[in-house]
Formats: structure tokens, sequence, C-alpha cells
């Protein structure tokens, strides 16, 4: 059994990550991640494209990636926190450029994970608990239409007794160390008309994750 430092916060969220992508990329979509600035186009390691902003013309160029941006329904952005000083949201409709460091694009997502609570004991005697985190998945999106299809998504992969496997990104290794159960999920939405994220469209995700280290 896997002990508690396991189950970090880099850990957990780059896997909960990991899995929305490729669902969304089941869906259609190409992932770009902000932080590591890297295109995914595939669910396999040869469809990741790593500094895409300094490569952004060659890697463009790249049939297979040209051939997968023509069919795609769009570019998510993966960032670590929505909105998140000093980046600001735009809404791009027929443009599926990256903008600059202090911008995130829409469609965009991020995962963010609570501090551990509500540690109790897995079984008289044992040292190991039961630990929970609340998990938030935070997404703008640029239409009504693919508002609905979010919100539709991420009541489905994130419903009640989904189990998200969690690999070690901390070791490098992404050898898998357990998985996290989702209880208590709830999904809402908004339409936000005023500030920098004018005239998008918000989904969110709210779960507890439960295991045990």
């Amino acid at each position: 059994m896997a002990t508690p430092d396991k189950f970090s916060e880099t850990n957990v969220v780059n896997s909960v990550a990991l899995y929305l992508a490729s669902k969304l990329i089941a869906n259609g979509y190409l992932l770009y991640y902000h932080k590591r600035d890297v295109l995914q186009i595939a669910d396999s390691p040869a469809g990741w494209y790593y500094q895409f902003s300094v490569n952004k013309a060659a890697i463009l160029a790249d049939p297979t990636v040209a051939a997968a941006v023509a069919s795609a329904k769009g570019l998510v952005t993966v960032t670590d926190g929505l909105p998140a000083v000093p980046r600001f949201i735009q809404r791009l409709i027929s443009d599926a450029s990256i903008g600059p460091a202090d911008v995130v694009s829409v469609p965009a997502v991020s995962v963010e994970l609570s501090p551990v609570m509500l540690t109790e004991s897995y079984e008289l005697g044992a040292r190991t608990k039961w630990r929970y985190r609340h998990l938030l998945v935070d997404s703008y999106v640029r239409t009504p239409d693919e508002q609905a299809l979010f919100k539709d998504w991420l009541a489905l992969w994130f419903e009640q007794d989904t189990f998200i496997a969690v690999h070690d990104h901390d070791a490098g290794t992404l050898a898998e160390i357990g998985t996290v159960r989702l209880e208590q999920v709830r999904v809402d939405h908004d339409r936000l008309v005023t500030g920098p994220e004018a005239t998008t469209y918000q989904v969110l995700a709210n779960a507890l994750t439960e295991y045990v280290a």
C-alpha cells in the first residue's frame, strides 16, 4: 500500500489532468499544457510536442500535426489555475493560436486540489487512514453549445464512485501508486460577461477524492 507522500498534490493533480486529457482527445480536442509549453494531439507518447511556443512553425508544419489541427474541435489549454495572475483569459473562436505568456486562450481547464482533510483510521490498530481532498475541475469554454458539452462530459467522466489511477510524477517513473475514488460530485455552470473572462462560459466539477494511505 502506498505511503501518504505518494498521494502528493503533484501526483494527484497531474494524474487527474492526464485522465481528463485522454477523454478530451478521444472527443476531438487537442491539448496545450500552458506551464510545460507542450502540445498533445494523441493519447500516446508520439502525440506530445515539446517547447511548442519556440518551435511552433515547425510543429504546425508537421503533416501529422496539421491533420490533427484541421480535424480538431478545438485546442484546450491546461493550466494550474483559472484565472491566475498574471494570466488573462482570451476568448478565441476562429483563431486557435497560442497567445503570449500572460494570456490563456479558451477553451481552458485547470485541476486544483485542497490539502488533506478528514483523515480516519482505515482499520482498528492500523496506521493507514482514509484520506480526503477536495477536487476542482474548472473550465472556461467559447459558446453555449460547447458549455453544454462540457457539462455533460464532466458529469459523466467525474461521476460518483469513479476511480482514477494516480501515477508517480514526483519520481518521474509514472508508476501507478494507487487510485482515488470520487464522492459527492457536483457540476455547476455560469456565464461570465464582465472582467477579463468577458463573454466566456464556465463549467465546474467539484468532488471529494478518497484514498487509503
